[in-house]
């Protein structure tokens, strides 16, 4: 589709989608306001209620079957804190002609981003002026997508900002209310914030990572996330508990250090990087799942108007999600019509993470799939190295396959192929189960390499090729309990 035709989808999309989630949620509203409930906010875009009620009254809540589950809206969130654009190669592509142009990238915080910052190019909007201050930390994750300062480049100069701002206490519902409006103004969300503490940083997902799954799923936004800065912590330091990290649909960053160069060799994960894996079934979730420049990182301050001060702002996997979030932008503007494909862009970044820093150069604790290559990631794009399926049971073949030739690979060539699919929350998601487990095969001449686990909704495989010839990808139906799908595949090589 143009940009244009994708634009009217998307707009038709979301009135399509707030008129069937008003339905709900406003009727169970009115129901259990009679019950004596007060309803305190009512998600526009979701299937989320936020109420004030006494411990007595939990269960009858608990016994209405619009009611999936309870979660505490107590605040326990917080913000997770010029050669980071060389380290991923982002630069790479801006010389290739695109910079994020026609693209809006949503940061969702507590606070709101500083347009007084003359080098913030375009000002995409604010959802609320009352509800928090003017926020550093906000200022600086937006500097590193969008920055036009010739010195400290953002990765994608030409996007347009919109400060998806919720409270300065991080309130719950506020924050609701702050994905809502990132998932209404722009194609991608940032989300650089999380536990307070140790404690905070548990194994479990929250309403919000629901909600972020919720948003890639039926709004087809692109959602990013830092995977959280308690790494160290002996209690706790999960990449969950809170924020919306361990969504099985977002893009969850650890961050590295790059050491000042762009040499690769020389790169290490941070030891602060959240890479607890989320509770699951089987227990073989993994996330992160890529990684990217966090540390040391230069970027906007807090400004009088007209003016553009600039300085190191500090560390963390917050300064790592915006590098992903800045090159899905440019990946975007390339072909717009990924706008409405978020597994796919998922699928590129995560083949194109090219860059093992530690562990297995497949899928590892602290780097996910490793650290990201965004030209590699645009490269796969433009030379048609991906595929898009809405897949029923039918798509398969008799032996349970989908079928994608690669094409010719010569012998000694590095090929790494990811395969992504979506989590469907309109299920019974209580126990975080997918509707699907698809297991990945690469097969070549006189060679087979395979990805499979329980509870991930991502495969890759990351091997040398052996022997030139024909290399062909099967997405195998290993369990297949949905109505349908939305599954992509990226490779690199």
């Amino acid at each position: 589709m143009s940009a244009s035709e994708t634009k009217t989808v998307i707009k038709a999309r979301q009135e399509q989608l707030s008129k069937a989630v008003s339905v709900v949620t406003r009727a169970f509203g009115s129901k259990i306001r009679r019950t004596g409930v007060q309803v305190d906010e009512v998600s526009l875009l979701s299937p989320i209620v936020y109420v004030t009620t006494s411990v007595g009254l939990l269960t009858s809540l608990a016994d209405h079957d619009e009611v999936v589950r309870i979660y505490s809206a107590e605040s326990i969130d917080g913000d997770d804190m010029d050669v980071a654009a060389g380290a991923i190669r982002a630069d790479d592509i801006w010389n290739s002609g695109f910079n994020g142009s026609g693209v809006t990238v949503a940061i969702v915080e507590g606070g709101r981003v500083d347009f007084d910052n003359n080098c913030l190019g375009l000002n995409g909007g604010t959802r609320s002026t009352s509800d928090s201050t003017v926020s550093q930390h906000a200022t600086a994750v937006a500097g590193m997508v969008a920055s036009i300062n010739t010195t400290i480049r953002g990765i994608a100069s030409g996007a347009s900002i919109y400060s998806a701002n919720g409270s300065d206490d991080y309130n719950s519902s506020k924050m609701t209310k702050a994905l809502d409006a990132g998932a209404t103004n722009a194609e991608i969300l940032n989300n650089s914030w999380g536990a307070k503490t140790c404690k905070g940083a548990n194994s479990s997902m929250s309403a919000h990572a629901r909600q972020a799954d919720y948003i890639v799923r039926y709004v087809w936004d692109t959602v990013v996330a830092s995977s959280g800065n308690k790494g160290n912590c002996t209690d706790g330091g999960f990449v969950g508990g809170s924020g919306v990290k361990a969504g099985h649909n977002v893009i969850t960053v650890g961050n590295y250090n790059d050491k000042g160069t762009t040499d690769w060799d020389d790169d290490t994960m941070s030891s602060s990087s959240s890479y607890k894996n989320p509770s699951s079934d089987f227990g073989d979730r993994e996330k992160p799942d890529v990684a990217a420049p966090g540390t040391s990182i230069s970027s906007l301050l807090l400004a009088s108007p007209g003016t553009c001060p600039t300085g190191n702002v500090g560390n963390g996997t917050s300064y790592s999600s915006p590098m992903v979030a800045g090159t899905a932008a440019l990946l975007l503007e390339a072909d717009y019509a990924l706008s409405v494909y978020p597994e796919t862009v998922k699928a590129l970044i995560m083949a194109g993470a090219r860059n093992n820093i530690e562990g297995s150069a497949r899928l590892s604790d602290r780097d996910g799939a490793g650290g990201i290559d965004a030209y590699e990631s645009y490269c796969s794009l433009f030379l048609n190295r991906y595929r898009w399926f809405d897949v029923t049971s039918r798509s398969f073949d008799s032996n349970g396959d989908i079928n994608v030739d690669m094409g010719y690979v010569q012998a000694g060539r590095r090929v790494k192929v990811a395969l992504v699919w979506l989590s469907n929350p309109s299920s019974d998601y209580k126990d975080d189960v997918l509707e699907a487990d698809l297991d990945l095969y690469v097969v070549g001449p006189n060679s087979e390499h395979v990805s499979c686990s329980f509870d991930n909704s991502a495969e890759v495989v990351d091997f040398t090729a052996t022997k030139s010839g024909n290399y062909k990808i099967k997405i195998n139906n290993w369990r297949f309990d949905g109505v349908s799908e939305y599954v992509a595949v990226a490779w690199s090589y």
